[in-house]
């Protein structure tokens, strides 16, 4: 299990996904303008900073609390040349407007739920063991994974399956009825937990972990 005060160690040891061929096709130049929309661990916004002139400016974003807080401190050195903000990228237009900047350079987005993410159980995006069913990005955010399954119909965890993580059997995998025990008590993690599933207009229990697409579909969904 990793910790908050871990991050910074995990870090370290991070490896960005295509970095070189990122770095190459950005084309970065000196005195450009460059957004790293997901700043993670701050691998890419790192290389990039490194080719980055007097005249160049780095602006990083991501919603994530604790990337905010360890890429500040691993992108220290590079001072007034980056800017980080905590949000979520698609408010990059009015998070450049407010800094000024009208036209950029190159625009970086690395989409998808971190291995910080997925290795922390507490932010609950991983169905190795035992977690709390939270899978929120943004822990500012008060709705998290488990109030949407409890609370949203099954019509609307249909379409969250099937226009979110485009499931061709958004159907079949969504909540119909729970059994009792689950209706008193909610579901609480994303391993255990019992419930039915509709299947040729019948209810079939299975458990939770024996179909973990479906919390991949949610991963997908982000919460974001």
């Amino acid at each position: 299990m990793i910790v908050k005060s871990e991050w910074q160690l995990w870090n370290l040891n991070i490896l960005s996904v295509l970095l070189e061929e990122t770095i190459e096709n950005l084309n970065i130049k000196p005195n450009g303008v460059y957004v790293d929309g997901t700043l993670g661990g701050a691998g890419h916004s790192h290389e990039i900073l490194k080719r980055l002139g007097e005249g160049g400016r780095l602006i990083g974003i991501d919603q994530d609390g604790e990337a905010i807080a360890a890429a500040k401190k691993r992108l220290a050195e590079y001072g007034d040349k980056v800017t980080i903000v905590r949000d979520n990228y698609q408010n990059f237009k009015s998070i450049l407007d407010e800094l000024t900047i009208f036209q950029v350079d190159g625009i970086l987005l690395d989409i998808g739920v971190s291995s910080y993410q997925l290795d922390n159980v507490d932010r609950g995006f991983t169905y190795r063991v035992d977690a709390p069913l939270d899978m929120r990005m943004d822990d500012r955010q008060t709705k998290t994974a488990k109030d949407i399954v409890n609370g949203y119909s099954e019509q609307e965890l249909f379409r969250i399956l099937r226009e979110y993580g485009e499931e061709r059997f958004a159907k079949k995998h969504c909540i119909s009825h729970c059994n009792v025990s689950v209706k008193k008590k909610g579901y609480r993690d994303n391993r255990r937990t019992e419930c039915n599933y509709p299947k040729f207009n019948s209810c079939k229990k299975y458990e939770m972990h024996r179909d973990i697409r479906r919390n991949r579909h949610f991963r997908r969904f982000g919460l974001s």
